[in-house]
């Protein structure tokens, strides 16, 4: 498995309007107080083990001992208050995305997030309903083969289970690639520069049992399609896929609605 660090590349937007924002870099220091505090346990622990040491030297051991045990979990009760306050601003950071996401991908049901805050992972999963949270975050130090795990899963996931609409697909009849191809499999080059209200979807319709496959014209409305907590209603004019290349006055509406809301 290759990591490949881009945080200082800017990330692509088919919105040529759409503000420039870089991905976070996390800068790691070391804590003083909680370094010089464990050295202090070591060294009084090494005094109550070790051997030639008188019992009074083994009793005020254990009294420092105690008092450098105490002032840890102090530090670490700072550190957890620390961390949540941090932790609070970057779910509210990774919602921010997961909007452009919903905005800009008009064929995502859903999406996934994980939020790594110091050494605790948070897995969010979002859709139009709202979002889901772990309840506990998973410490890579302490769960290093669960966050594996994570990683590894989501990097064998198919396109659905990531939060596409295998049901459509964009249309660009003018490209190398006439044939509707998946969005997250289309060359960015064909589509760059337009949104998404603006391309030509393909979408599979199940009418009567039987599945009906129509061309977007263009969208008549999509007023609350950028609203994550909403039916995300969009309505396209259309046409039959295999009138597509037929001249017809006749237009079909049809009125594409989140099932999770």
């Amino acid at each position: 498995m290759l990591y490949l660090d881009i945080h200082d590349v800017t990330p692509i937007s088919q919105d040529p309007q759409m503000p420039i924002g870089r991905p976070d870099g996390a800068a790691v220091t070391v804590n003083t107080k909680v370094m010089a505090v464990n050295e202090e346990i070591k060294k009084q622990e090494r005094i109550i083990q070790g051997t030639g040491v008188t019992g009074e030297a083994k009793e005020k051991a254990k009294s420092e001992l105690s008092k450098q045990n105490s002032a840890m979990k102090i530090l670490m009760k700072g550190y957890e208050l620390s961390w949540m306050g941090i932790h609070h601003g970057a779910v509210d950071q990774a919602m921010s995305y997961i909007g452009h996401v919903f905005m800009e991908q008009l064929d995502r049901c859903f999406a996934f997030t994980l939020v790594l805050c110091r050494d605790k992972l948070t897995i969010l999963m979002c859709d139009r309903s709202g979002l889901m949270v772990t309840k506990t975050p998973i410490n890579i130090h302490k769960e290093p083969e669960m966050f594996i795990r994570v990683i590894a899963a989501f990097s064998c996931m198919s396109a659905a289970q990531l939060g596409w609409d295998t049901d459509m697909k964009i249309y660009l009849p003018k490209s190398s690639h006439p044939d509707p191809v998946p969005s997250y499999q289309v060359n960015q080059e064909d589509i760059k520069g337009k949104k998404g209200q603006m391309l030509h979807w393909v979408i599979d319709v199940v009418v009567n049992g039987q599945v009906e496959r129509y061309v977007t014209v263009r969208v008549i409305s999509a007023m609350r399609s950028v609203e994550i907590c909403s039916r995300a209603t969009i309505i396209y004019e259309v046409i039959k896929y295999n009138e597509r290349l037929v001249p017809t006055e006749v237009r079909l509406i049809l009125r594409d609605i989140s099932n999770n809301y």
